[in-house]
């Protein structure tokens, strides 16, 4: 993400994701959408030199374990959500360091 604009887009990208993967149900039980924009920022900022869905999978793994428990978010319980980041961002042109 070389812009503001390109950031904004992507945060928006991994909100959404992750607001429907819902670890621990709480946006559906209520909370605020805002809720992970935390993790979402930090999940970013270990964005920038991903290839593979595998290393966004473990870039969420690594943010929800520091920021939770790490029983819960091992890589292979995040790779659908990894998964899904990517295929999103690299389909809106926001991952520069992809080699796929």
């Amino acid at each position: 993400m070389r812009t503001r604009q390109e950031y904004d887009r992507a945060f928006a990208i991994v909100r959404d994701a992750i607001a429907r993967w819902d670890p621990y149900d709480l946006l559906a039980s209520g909370s605020t959408t805002d809720e992970f924009d935390g993790e979402v920022a930090a999940i970013l900022s270990r964005l920038r030199d991903v290839h593979t869905p595998a290393d966004v999978a473990a870039a969420i793994s690594v943010v929800f374990s520091g920021a939770f428990q790490k029983e819960g978010f091992e890589p292979t319980v995040c790779v659908d959500v990894g998964a899904d980041v990517f295929a999103r961002l690299q389909s809106e042109g926001l991952l520069f360091g992809t080699k796929i």
